[in-house]
């Protein structure tokens, strides 16, 4: 019944037990992972645990349906890594609406964390797992930033992950394949020298950004920025001058104020 449900929105792919289903989703990595609680060879609990255990499957959301309502249970299947608990019985348009939230949540946050100047990958976690991977990516790739032979796979080779895995992972957190998002964090980096350091010029930014050649530096930023890296720190500059002189055109006992409210913080 749930499967015809939802084949109106997704591929759906079905397993008759737990220990089906683990390999079901080792094999065809979905998007979300529906699992009644009571089943034969594995539970759901027990397939939930082994789902968020794994580095390579653990960003996965994971729904557990039980006709168990007690608060115990519920809070053995969260305990878990359980992303969502419905008790039956359940209404499927809710339900079909808190599966529909916890992929919509995840691509809310990459498209913020796309659109943001910082770097901080740690805003896509949603899990503990997921933050220990993001940590670890990010402190390898931080450190390779001026590798610009640095590749997708020696980021693998350090990660520990097989380079289709690390593919697969990479695109469900942050929405980008791991070379896209390497050359994004690049041109991020990029975007905050031009901002905050006026004594580099242009081919120095390329140079601490990984670029080893400042022409192909400057294409790729302006293909993220839509204009040059000199246009971009002078568009900077030219907004933050203005912002210091509406700061600045104020009376003189308004200025003493100003003062001395910025000399207190």
């Amino acid at each position: 019944m749930l499967s015809k449900i939802f084949q109106n929105f997704y591929t759906v792919i079905t397993a008759a037990n737990g220990k089906e289903g683990l390999e079901k989703v080792r094999t065809e990595t979905p998007d979300i992972v529906l699992s009644d609680i009571i089943m034969p060879e594995m539970s759901g609990t027990e397939l939930c645990q082994a789902i968020k255990k794994d580095v390579n499957f653990c960003h996965i959301p994971i729904v557990l349906l039980t006709a168990r309502t007690s608060a115990e249970n519920i809070q053995e299947g969260l305990r878990m890594g359980a992303d969502d608990y419905i008790t039956k019985p359940f209404n499927v348009n809710i339900l079909v609406s808190r599966c529909n939230n916890l992929i919509n949540n995840r691509l809310m946050l990459q498209e913020k964390f796309s659109k943001q100047q910082q770097t901080n990958m740690q805003m896509l976690a949603t899990n503990v797992e997921e933050k220990e991977f993001i940590d670890k990516a990010t402190e390898i790739i931080q450190r390779e930033l001026k590798n610009g032979n640095f590749t997708v796979d020696q980021l693998a080779m350090e990660m520990g992950i097989a380079r289709t895995k690390l593919f697969t992972k990479f695109k469900s957190i942050t929405g980008q394949p791991p070379g896209e998002l390497i050359m994004t964090i690049r041109l991020k980096h990029a975007a905050y020298l031009l901002q905050n350091h006026p004594e580099l010029n242009i081919s120095e930014v390329s140079d601490l950004c990984g670029f080893n050649i400042p022409k192909y530096f400057s294409k790729c930023f302006k293909e993220k920025y839509n204009m040059a890296p000199m246009t971009y720190r002078k568009e900077y500059t030219l907004n933050h001058s203005v912002s210091v002189s509406s700061v600045s055109c104020v009376s003189g006992r308004e200025r003493e104020s100003l003062n001395r409210t910025l000399t207190k913080q």
